[in-house]
């Protein structure tokens, strides 16, 4: 049967343009508009299509699998979840892009046996890989497929390529979870708890009006666009780079308590410390990057549990004040990104236009992941042997940093070549970790006080050795305040003095100074003899972000 307008009323087609659909009307369920941030990827995805930009991929090594099992469970969610069976169209002269959900989708499944041969790690990369560059037909579901590997020893490597227009991070966790249930015997437990279309006419439905005015007004100290890749050299190389980096536990821990008490989350921290990064390279005192927000409304029923794409890429802008505290500037951006979420529905490109600011505002993205798919999966009772898993997707930003926290901070730095070298992006990760671990040690200090560093990391002892050379006077004498609080620091006659009491006197006069007007870059006289308060006073004002210029009393 043809379809008509009326029974499609989220569509907003046509007679001639449903008709001119380049799909039959008898393969199509339903047909409605996508998300914004299916539209950002679909565009970027066109757009750059020899790239493979987000397409994603999972693989995992499952011991003891039964493959026939295995493959009946994925076969019933696709028949369940309408999500997994859509495809896109945008050509002709539709209004805008639609997703066609299909009556029927065929899994697309790959099983390979090389039981009786010897395969090492980097045989299994060729394959991934391989099936990562196969790409997609966007037009023809699934936009999923499947590899298993049988191996020796009874292990099956596991390869799940799919397309991000469908999923999102937290789908991807719920999927692997119903898979899982399903091969252990388990009754369906999502299906028929709401569908993807909810959600966009959810969206249709939303105020766009005082959603604007709210941006332009979180966008106005904006002045133009924050590109970290324009601060360093274009290596003009091509393909995609990662780099990983970690925290350890005792680091992670001092993080996570350093946010409990500043009342913040560890993702604003993050964000905090990244956009003082940006300020420190770019020398804006507003800066501008992309976060990702999960964009499940709390209004929509059931949207916690429904399959389908629902982040949002949104800008997070913020002005930095060198004459705040860190902890106070940090819960400004908390209230900020709380405000946020009323409005984090509207498209990035609206955003973009209403910031006054042609082209890319940021060319960073900050991903802050809280999907448990290591866990969904090692906690199924599916009885499996579950293997480390390894994720991979690109984005069209030249630098994502994918943060998660499994009982270390992790960051993974997914960057452009053609934006950033591989020492750009060391120096980079170098410098945030220095920041995140000087705001875990001294969130109350100003933020004009703040120490960079770009230094390379060196190894051992010889790591240990170059930073104790090179260790700035307030890092150091804050670490013996810490750590030796009664030793003497400073002998002037017979006046004694404390590193607790230094640090503490020079802290209180960098209060005093900053609320006199002192900021960063500002050159502060001193007009006292030599003593003890010479010294006290040197170090507030360094503490301030400012120089001291001694003047002689007499």
């Amino acid at each position: 049967p043809n379809l008509t307008p009326s029974d499609l009323p989220l569509a907003k087609l046509s007679q001639a343009q449903l008709d001119a659909l380049p799909v039959a009307h008898h393969q199509i369920e339903d047909l409605y508009p996508l998300s914004p941030m299916q539209q950002g990827i679909l565009f970027h995805a066109l757009r750059e299509p020899e790239a493979n930009l987000y397409v994603t991929q999972m693989a995992v090594a499952l011991q003891g699998l039964d493959v026939s099992k295995f493959l009946h469970a994925w076969r019933q969610v696709l028949r369940n979840y309408p999500t997994l069976r859509s495809g896109f169209v945008w050509q002709g002269d539709l209004p805008t892009p639609l997703q066609a959900v299909f009556k029927e989708a065929e899994l697309s499944v790959q099983c390979l046996d090389w039981r009786q041969q010897p395969v090492d790690e980097a045989e299994l990369d060729a394959l991934r890989q391989a099936e990562y560059e196969l790409g997609f037909d966007l037009q023809q579901p699934p936009l999923l497929r499947l590899t298993l590997v049988s191996l020796a020893g009874g292990t099956t490597h596991f390869i799940w390529t799919s397309h991000h227009l469908l999923l999102d991070g937290w789908s991807t966790s719920l999927l692997l979870g119903e898979v899982m249930a399903l091969y252990a015997g388990s009754p369906p437990s999502r299906a028929g708890q709401g569908v993807y279309r909810d959600y966009i006419a959810w969206l249709q439905s939303q105020d766009r009006a005082s959603g604007e005015v709210f941006w332009r007004r979180q966008l106005r100290n904006a002045s133009g666009p924050c590109w970290l890749a324009a601060t360093v050299h274009a290596p003009q190389a091509t393909g995609n780079g990662y780099w990983p980096c970690r925290l350890d536990a005792s680091e992670t821990q001092l993080l996570q308590a350093v946010a409990q008490q500043q009342r913040v989350t560890l993702n604003t921290l993050l964000q905090g410390a990244w956009a003082l990064l940006l300020r420190h390279y770019t020398g804006q005192n507003t800066v501008v990057f992309g976060a990702t927000v999960a964009g499940r409304p709390t209004s929509l029923p059931g949207a916690e549990t429904m399959l389908g794409l629902f982040i949002n890429t949104l800008p997070v802008a913020t002005t930095i004040s060198s004459a705040m505290s860190l902890s106070e500037w940090l819960c400004g951006l908390q209230a900020d990104n709380l405000q946020l979420r009323e409005y984090e529905y509207l498209p990035l490109y609206d955003i973009q236009r209403w910031a006054g600011v042609s082209g890319d505002l940021f060319d960073t993205l900050l991903v802050f992941e809280n999907y448990p798919i290591d866990k969904t999966l090692r906690q199924s009772s599916s009885g499996l042997g579950i293997g480390s898993v390894t994720q991979h997707d690109v984005t069209n930003y030249p630098l994502t940093l994918d943060v998660a926290v499994n009982g270390t901070l992790e960051i993974g730095f997914d960057f452009a070549r053609s934006h950033f070298s591989e020492d750009d992006i060391r120096r980079i990760s170098t410098c945030l970790m220095t920041i995140l671990l000087t705001i875990a040690r001294q969130p109350e200090a100003p933020i004009g006080a703040m120490v960079y560093t770009d230094c390379e990391h060196l190894d051992n002892q010889s790591a240990n050795m170059a930073r104790s050379e090179i260790q700035p006077l307030l890092e150091a004498v804050h670490r013996q305040a810490q750590t030796q609080p009664h030793a003497v620091a400073l002998v002037c006659g017979d006046q004694r003095m404390s590193y607790a009491e230094l640090e503490s006197r020079s802290q209180r006069l960098a209060q005093g100074l900053l609320a006199q007007g002192v900021q960063a870059g500002d050159v502060v006289g001193l007009c006292l003899p030599r003593s003890a308060e010479m010294i006290v006073a040197s170090l507030a004002v360094w503490r301030c972000g400012a120089a001291f210029l001694p003047l002689d009393p007499d």
